[in-house]
């Protein structure tokens, strides 16, 4: 699965869960490489945070929701970082 489909799949759980979770997030500090600024730490405090409030099959599989890379990914966290500024800056617009 392309990394701008996990995106858009971490987005819709996010809609599902928290309604409106895009006007909470700050994308001139969104670094997914960071615990406190990526988005679920912008949502959660942090990374941990984020994931055990969503639950456990995103503990468990948090690469398939765009949430962070995998393992010896060639595309890191700055990609992933882009995608969700274009995610959230579209979903704001709207």
């Amino acid at each position: 699965m392309a990394l701008v489909d996990k995106v858009d799949r971490g987005a819709m759980l996010l809609d599902a869960l928290e309604p409106g979770w895009e006007q909470q997030i700050n994308v001139d500090e969104l670094d997914l490489m960071h615990d406190q600024d990526c988005v679920l730490g912008q949502l959660y405090e942090s990374y941990a945070n984020g994931l055990e409030n969503l639950g456990p099959i995103v503990q468990e599989y948090p690469v398939e929701f765009g949430f962070t890379k995998a393992a010896g990914s060639q595309r890191g966290f700055a990609t992933l970082t882009r995608l969700w500024k274009k995610s959230i800056e579209e979903r704001v617009a709207a």
